[in-house]
């Protein structure tokens, strides 16, 4: 049996299927894509899709300090291989530089919201 099939007696297929079939039921549910990117570090496989998913999950709430820190490692080993790979880099950076410029733009409007409120009162 190759080593990309089964990890420590979880068949990967079956994990696979079942981080799928959730994610067909509730697409939103953010944490799937961490749990995505670690399976593809199970198999062995960084590729694109790992890089996005992996990224999803820095911005997921409930993923987010663990998908960094995997984002951190993976980052560090790969970025300085060429061109290509730092450019990929630096564009999810810039995807998460952007949702955390949105969440403070967010805060500040509904901030500014909840004060008004208050005069009215």
């Amino acid at each position: 049996m190759s080593p990309t099939t089964k990890h420590r007696g979880v068949d990967l297929a079956v994990a696979k299927y079942h981080l799928e079939t959730a994610e067909s039921i509730d697409p939103l549910y953010c944490d799937i894509h961490f749990q995505f990117s670690q399976l593809s570090v199970l198999e062995r496989k960084h590729d694109i899709q790992f890089e996005d998913r992996l990224t999803k999950g820095v911005l997921c709430p409930t993923t987010m300090n663990g998908a960094h820190q995997v984002f951190q490692q993976y980052w560090s080993q790969i970025v300085n291989r060429g061109a290509a790979e730092r450019s990929r880099y630096q564009n999810h950076l810039r995807v998460i530089q952007d949702a955390i410029h949105d969440e403070n733009r967010e805060q500040r409007t509904s901030g500014r919201r909840k004060s008004s409120n208050h005069e009215e009162l």
